[in-house]
């Protein structure tokens, strides 16, 4: 049976070799979009937050500039920073913070580029791309910090490897109220907005703005048009990308500044490589088939070895057939073994006298309804829009409390200041305040 077996599937795999190998219609294309170009845009990502101590809010913006140069300009929306122009920040990780402040706001175009105080060395700009050269149907990706991941995430640092990639098409080329609009279905939810639009390659053609509210895949984003007036009327650097040129074997894009206006630039398209692109194709083919031939007759060598193996096995020393042994069942112990349901009881402030079980999953606490399960009202004094979390641990039956780089701080009952990030771990009785002992909670069981 084996060697019938061994037999087909050899004869099976040398057809598969040679169709691979030999195909005539096999083609390779040139300048096919790359994950690789989509990693490296997430380096020119970076959140913008913005708190006076009575509001806050946060949000995505995107670095301009020229390659190679330290970044000191930022793209966002104007209605991330309309709240608190003169506390305005963009936070490159968890402890670096960068005091900003707006150069540029277009209420009406919903835009702002805000001048950073320090020049950034570990981000980098990203090329423009002109909405002359982008049509309907593209496949396009939103980039940036909506609070929903942040708040499912057990930790955040706000680098370039945290940044959240949407993709999606353009549906439509639409105004809205006089600004020229992408209309997407991307998602684009609350902490995204001021993200950057871009395609395949990595250029910039929009920024994200808004989601329909009561609609599915509705999404909005900016014209990256919008801006380019503005950033010529203050000559804040930028590079407008331009795809390569046909007879250029250099797959990387090439950029010009303003003071280098750029030709018409048009969508890279695909094209064959060629004879050598072709022989080069029939080669990793050929490989690859090889490879699965080899494997292939591995596998049928070792399954005939075991059968054999097994057939000896299956009788004694005396010919009688042996009894394998009982398999050993180990069961499994219980992640919870405590009968105690932990919680948070308010001591004082907006939620004095009542609880929240920490039971059915991490409560994070803060003014922010889109991602806070413990929500404050917006004005209440010292409360960051996402403040801090807590967390049930079943391993060690306790409550890990966490800052989540909150303005004013969090604080255990001793006055001993939480550091951002770091878990510290709560028993019954245990009790931590939110920027003062007005906002008090106590670790509870319910």
């Amino acid at each position: 049976m084996f060697k019938k077996l061994f037999a087909t599937l050899i004869c099976f795999s040398i057809t598969i070799f040679v169709f691979l190998g030999f195909s005539p219609n096999v083609t390779v294309f040139g300048d096919t979009a790359s994950p690789s170009k989509i990693q490296e845009a997430r380096k020119g990502v970076v959140m913008v937050y913005c708190d006076n101590g009575k509001e806050s809010g946060m949000g995505s913006g995107f670095v301009v500039g020229r390659t190679g140069s330290p970044a000191k300009y930022v793209v966002t929306n104007f209605h991330v920073i309309e709240g608190n122009p003169q506390s305005i920040y963009v936070v490159i990780s968890t402890d670096v913070l960068i005091k900003a402040k707006p150069i540029i706001m277009s209420p009406t175009g919903d835009y702002a580029v805000l001048e950073m105080e320090k020049e950034l060395h570990d981000r980098i700009p990203l090329p423009i791309l002109k909405s002359d050269t982008v049509s309907v149907a593209q496949k396009v990706y939103a980039l940036g910090f909506p609070g929903a991941a942040a708040a499912i995430e057990d930790k955040n640092t706000w680098a370039p490897d945290d940044v959240t990639v949407s993709s999606g098409i353009i549906s439509k080329e639409i105004t809205v109220n006089g600004v020229g609009t992408y209309q997407i279905d991307v998602s684009i939810n609350p902490g995204n907005s001021g993200g950057p639009l871009i395609t395949e390659d990595g250029a910039v053609i929009g920024i994200n703005r808004f989601g329909a509210k009561n609609a599915t895949n509705i999404n909005g984003a900016i014209k990256i048009d919008e801006i380019i007036a503005s950033l010529n009327s203050l000559n804040v650097p930028y590079e407008l990308y331009k795809a390569p040129e046909n007879n250029s074997n250099n797959s990387t894009a090439t950029v010009t500044t303003p003071s280098q206006p750029a030709k018409a630039v048009t969508e890279p398209e695909k094209k064959s490589v060629g004879v050598t692109g072709f022989i080069k194709a029939n080669w990793i083919l050929i490989l690859a088939g090889a490879v699965v031939l080899i494997v292939i007759i591995v596998v049928v060598m070792l399954l005939s070895r075991k059968s054999k193996g097994v057939a000896s096995k299956a009788q004694g020393f005396s010919g009688e057939q042996q009894i394998s042994p009982q398999p050993v069942i180990h069961k499994s112990t219980p992640v919870y073994q405590s009968n105690r349901s932990f919680g948070i009881y308010g001591v004082s402030g907006y939620y004095q006298n009542k609880s929240f079980s920490l039971m059915k999953g991490k409560l994070v606490i803060g003014r922010d309804y889109n991602v806070c399960s413990v929500v404050y009202p917006a004005d209440t004094a010292g409360i960051s829009s996402v403040h801090c979390e807590v967390n049930y641990d079943a391993d060690s039956n306790k409550c890990v409390l966490v800052d989540r780089g909150s303005t004013y701080g969090t604080f255990l009952s001793n006055g001993e200041k939480l550091m951002k990030g770091r878990p510290y771990y709560l028993g019954p009785h245990d009790s931590f305040y939110l920027a003062s002992p007005a906002n008090k909670f106590e670790i509870r069981e319910i």
